[in-house]
């Protein structure tokens, strides 16, 4: 009996140890993740995020890939580094597990914390209450173009869709509703002005509100 009590007590000290290493590596790498992908996004949504994680990496900037490797993952392996050269220091000491439960529970509370304040920014409550919502907008208004009766004129009209990739009002001077000294947009800021924009009747050049899925080249494309 006391042979298999002393097996259970050793198996949960390995197993504790076991665990505050899993969270000395999870931890600073959720933390450091966290930190890296709001710098590098400032106005990352949900579905933005989505989008990226289940696009492949094949044709992804390598030096992105780099910075994250070099922001991230290097600063949490030498976090969990650490951890584990201090349990082997004062894996004899007699306050040893109380260093070691201290780490675990440190490790769980940065974890715990950096998976809420990211919830909280990305507002991941409103995201998935909204995937519950069932709305009959797309059933009551869709169309199939196969079955749709249209008819052309006789002369055809072209339609030319252009598409700015990373283009916002921000590169206008401030006079005109950006965010620069000098205008680095001269001649779309004097087609948004001359023509229909989002502006209504202000001089000032203004954008559309990004509805939600709209926020992404694809995404506003399809919208």
């Amino acid at each position: 009996m006391k042979k298999i009590q002393k097996t259970a007590i050793k198996s949960a000290k390995v197993a504790d140890i076991v665990l505050t290493v899993v969270f000395a590596l999870i931890a600073p790498l959720l933390f450091f993740s966290m930190q890296w992908m709001f710098r590098t996004w400032k106005s990352l949504s949900v579905d933005e995020l989505i989008f990226h994680i289940n696009s492949p990496l094949e044709g992804t900037n390598t030096g992105m890939i780099r910075e994250y490797m070099i922001e991230c993952l290097f600063p949490a392996a030498l976090v969990l580094l650490a951890v584990v050269l201090l349990l082997v220091v004062f894996r004899k000491k007699r306050w040893f597990y109380l260093v070691d439960a201290l780490f675990l529970i440190l490790g769980i509370i940065v974890s715990a914390v950096t998976v809420r304040v990211t919830a909280e920014r990305l507002n991941l409550e409103e995201y998935l209450e909204n995937q519950e919502t069932v709305s009959d907008f797309v059933d009551t208004y869709y169309v199939d173009p196969a079955e749709a009766s249209i008819t052309f004129p006789e002369e055809k009209r072209n339609l030319i869709y252009i598409f700015l990739e990373s283009m916002e009002t921000t590169y206008a001077n401030e006079s005109s509703g950006g965010g620069f000294s000098e205008n680095v947009i001269p001649e779309l800021t004097e087609i948004a002005q001359e023509n229909e924009d989002f502006s209504g009747e202000s001089e000032e050049i203004n954008g559309a509100h990004t509805m939600t899925g709209a926020g992404w080249t694809m995404g506003a494309m399809f919208a």
